[in-house]
């Protein structure tokens, strides 16, 4: 595992980096399918109804995927992008839209990924939106949001403390009210711990406390 001490902090609302006007998606647009569950993962949709999911299920744009205590999860996104979602975990697919044809890509069908991890804890490697156009990919929090993610495989924790971030592969910006960071590839740091919406992401040289490296729970590409 990579979370230790994990608690639950208030979600403290959305910056104005994300008031941005989105192409119009279709309501309960397939973004992927569940490729691995150890335990118990549900779904609520934007009509607050709720459904028990299975490995080989789909989730949709809209979905907010919950899990339980002893879960850990694997999500496959339509752009290749694998999510785990590790225990007590609530992640919100906010928009997902996949050019992912010629036909598509001729009417100028957007790419975007929008997600946002409203409690607990994530790792994820990103997808062809990622790669391609990582400025259609943001992911919030409660005190700062993930965008240009290239080629990045990173982790997320929020903790009673903050939000503790680690880049094991590639490169992201993380930014707030207070300001913004680059981590990983040939910026300074690779590490970063933000305590609020209103302060600055702090640059670490190690992990923060919240996180622990362990060699034997890496994203798999499980089929």
């Amino acid at each position: 595992m990579f979370v230790k001490n994990l608690h639950v902090i208030s979600f403290l609302g959305i910056f104005s980096l994300l008031s941005i006007t989105f192409p119009c998606i279709a309501e309960n647009a397939l973004a992927g399918k569940v490729v691995y569950i150890s335990d118990k993962l549900f779904a609520v949709a934007p009509d607050y109804s709720e459904r028990s999911i299975k490995r080989g299920a789909s989730f949709f744009q809209g979905d907010t995927l919950k899990t339980s205590e002893s879960s850990r999860v694997q999500l496959r996104f339509r752009d290749g992008a694998v999510v785990v979602l590790h225990s007590e975990t609530e992640f919100r697919i906010d928009a997902f839209s996949y050019a992912d044809t010629i036909d598509a890509q001729l009417q100028n069908e957007a790419s975007i990924f929008r997600g946002s991890l409203l409690k607990g804890s994530l790792r994820t490697i990103t997808g062809d939106i990622g790669k391609k156009d990582p400025g259609s990919y943001w992911l919030n929090t409660p005190v700062a949001t993930v965008f240009q993610a290239q080629d990045a495989n990173y982790e997320l924790v929020l903790g009673n403390a903050g939000l503790a971030v680690a880049v094991w592969e590639g490169s992201l910006v993380i930014e707030n009210e207070g300001g913004s960071i680059t981590l990983g590839g040939d910026s300074e740091f690779s590490y970063a711990f933000i305590t609020e919406t209103t302060v600055i992401p702090q640059g670490l040289s190690t992990p923060p406390d919240l996180v622990e490296w362990n060699k034997e729970d890496q994203v798999t590409e499980e089929p």
